[in-house]
């Protein structure tokens, strides 16, 4: 296959591709904490926690971006267009799982990840059936995420010329996200 006519994707359009996945993140923890707002857990929906989480997603963001960048180089060298779809494919899937743990713990008030050794895949798939099931809300949330990534694509792609100047301030969300990880309080 001759791919020496498609163009390859740069590093702007994985700077794109970064921010709409904290764009997502940003979507699930807005959904986190106004369902733990409604159901009683939480005092206020945009409070302290909800700053410290949205930190936390920003380091997580940086972190996955640096991880990321190696194979979207690697793959777009070695032919076009197959680190953007790699890249896509991962930040989807974290995205997925990432709902998957949210919707786990609004669902138990548990995080999965507590006590993730003491739990067999059929207590988790017993706990989640028990609470009222998930099966098609999980395919409309996947295909809503899905939406919610590749617009946010599309918004990041009129404002790049502003978001060009910003890699300084990257360096800066990933010291906070550092700085988070030795502070008492945690997000919930």
């Amino acid at each position: 296959m001759n791919t020496s006519h498609l163009d390859r994707f740069t590093l702007k359009h994985y700077t794109r591709l970064m921010f709409s996945f904290f764009g997502c993140l940003v979507v699930l923890s807005i959904f986190q904490y106004t369902t733990l707002y409604f159901k009683g857990v939480v005092d206020t929906v945009f409070g302290t926690s909800f700053l410290i989480a949205l930190v936390h997603q920003m380091g997580f963001t940086a972190l996955v971006g640096i991880v990321l960048t190696f194979p979207f180089n690697f793959w777009e060298n070695f032919r076009p267009r197959y680190g953007f779809v790699l890249t896509i494919v991962v930040l989807m899937l974290i995205l997925i799982i990432e709902a998957l743990l949210i919707t786990y713990f609004i669902t138990t008030l548990v995080p999965l990840g507590s006590d993730l050794l003491g739990y067999s895949f059929a207590d988790i798939k017993m706990t989640i059936s028990n609470s009222g099931g998930q099966s098609f809300y999980v395919v409309l949330a996947v295909v809503a995420m899905a939406g919610l990534f590749f617009g946010f694509y599309k918004i990041t792609s009129k404002f790049y010329h502003r978001i060009s100047k910003m890699y300084p301030f990257t360096i800066i969300l990933f010291s906070l996200f550092v700085a988070t990880l030795f502070t008492d309080g945690k997000p919930i």
